[in-house]
């Protein structure tokens, strides 16, 4: 065994004490709090420090450790090499695992993942179904929901929304008060921000910027270093595309194609 639980109590929480040096884990150190013995494995370098707490369902095992003041509980597990700080919470049956980390006030929660090298942290939330993996990072105020998948190494940040069935990935970023649900699909080196709304089966790619109140729906495709700005709206199946400039208040709809150097 390399820990045991001393008798000094928070609550329903007993604190761990090393009974031999593991990792920067010392035989006689004091670790953080869990419930019971199924909260962190005996293997491995895992480990719950400082203020930590573990309780409920929830596991840590591998070389996966919590520290801080973070929560992990009802059915999640953390595992590999992961790291679960500040004041985070896991818990629902969340997933975070290999070099992933969640720190800062985050929240993940019911049946989101987070795993590869990706980084959640300040007031995110990460609920439902959602993935955040590959280098992908997610921070601010940013909510992820629903089936929504975060991943390569696009960043999500500020205010941002991102929800329904909609993937952000390569290099895209999303920030400001941007709103992306749907079946949308947004990557590339794609900027978008603002209070952009991007939505249904919209594609947008290549080196593309939407900010402003501009709003994409519908089969849209937006690429190439195409800027949609302002309160433009665009919408059936138009495709802006090469170095095209769509501004102000204009509405894009039906099968219309703007491309090249033009501006609208």
């Amino acid at each position: 065994m390399k820990y045991e639980l001393i008798k000094e109590e928070y609550g329903k929480l007993f604190r761990l004490r090393a009974l031999k040096d593991f990792n920067d884990v010392k035989a006689g150190d004091i670790g953080g709090f869990v419930e019971s013995e199924k909260n962190l494995s005996q293997e491995g370098n895992c480990w719950v420090y400082e203020n930590a707490k573990v309780f409920g369902d929830a596991q840590i095992f591998g070389n996966a450790i919590a520290h801080g003041n973070a929560r992990i509980y009802g059915n999640a597990k953390v595992f590999e090499d992961a790291r679960i700080f500040g004041n985070a919470k896991v818990f629902g049956n969340v997933k975070v695992f290999g070099n992933a980390w969640v720190c800062g006030n985050a929240l993940i929660y019911r049946d989101a993942r987070i795993y590869g090298e990706a980084q959640v942290y300040g007031n995110a939330k990460v609920s439902g179904n959602a993935l955040i993996y590959e280098d992908a990072i997610a921070y601010g105020n940013v909510k992820i929901l629903g089936n929504a998948q975060v991943y390569g190494d696009a960043i999500i940040s500020g205010n941002a929304i991102v929800y329904e069935n909609a993937e952000i990935y390569g290099e895209a970023q999303i920030c400001g008060n941007a709103q992306v649900y749907g079946n949308v699909k947004v990557y590339g080196e794609t900027w978008l921000s603002g209070n952009a709304l991007i939505y249904g089966d919209a594609r947008v790619y290549g080196n593309a910027e939407i900010e402003g109140k501009a709003q994409i729906c519908g089969n849209v495709q937006v690429y190439g270093n195409a800027e949609i700005y302002d309160e433009a709206y665009v919408s059936g199946n138009a495709q802006i595309y090469g170095n095209a400039k769509i501004h102000g208040d204009t509405e894009i709809f039906g099968e219309a194609i703007v491309y090249e150097n033009a501006e609208i």
